[in-house]
């Protein structure tokens, strides 16, 4: 299916070129890119590389929030841990996860078209700069309305899960930069 959309963007001569192929490099890098991530994450966890004593965000609580805040309305928990499991919870997380790092590719190709004339950075730095500066919407949004607080300042492993946010973000931008390197 990438495939085609690729090949498709290539040869279309309904869409201008650079758009419909920047479309797509930001979608299909965002998507890799959370791939790598995950797989980053998951070695770290299964390693023990960092211990965040069994808290598995994505996807299940990130689900179970998602769930919770149509149901109840309220975007802020007191703490998402003591919200009953609902079914679906990890799939609605994990296509939720996905779709914001799908998201954040094309906001990835926006952002470098706007620096395209002023460019002095390597594409990978870029990448890399832009995966830590997302590092802000799990530390301020997303774990303070799961109850967690700014930065997760609540929780007893705040310092554990803080690295392997900023851990896994890195690889994110790494892998981003990259792959639109390898694509454009």
């Amino acid at each position: 299916m990438i495939l085609k959309l690729w090949i498709f963007a290539r040869s279309s001569q309904v869409f201008s070129y650079n758009f419909s192929m920047s479309i797509i490099v930001g979608l299909v890098s965002g998507l890799l890119a959370t791939v790598a991530m995950d797989f980053f994450a998951l070695s770290m966890s299964r390693k023990k590389i960092i211990d965040l004593n069994g808290l598995q965000i994505v996807p299940p609580l990130l689900g179970r929030w998602l769930l919770n805040l149509i149901k109840t309305k309220n975007v802020f928990c007191d703490d998402i841990r003591s919200v009953p499991a609902q079914q679906g919870e990890s799939k609605l997380g994990m296509i939720a996860h996905y779709l914001i790092g799908i998201f954040l590719g094309l906001v990835f190709i926006l952002f470098l078209k706007l620096l395209e004339k002023n460019w002095v950075l390597d594409t990978v730095t870029v990448g890399i700069i832009f995966g830590l500066v997302t590092n802000i919407f799990p530390w301020l949004i997303m774990y303070p309305v799961m109850g967690f607080g700014l930065f997760a300042r609540k929780l007893s492993i705040t310092k554990q899960l803080l690295l392997f946010s900023y851990l896994n973000h890195f690889i994110y931008g790494v892998a981003l930069g990259f792959i639109v390197k390898v694509l454009n």
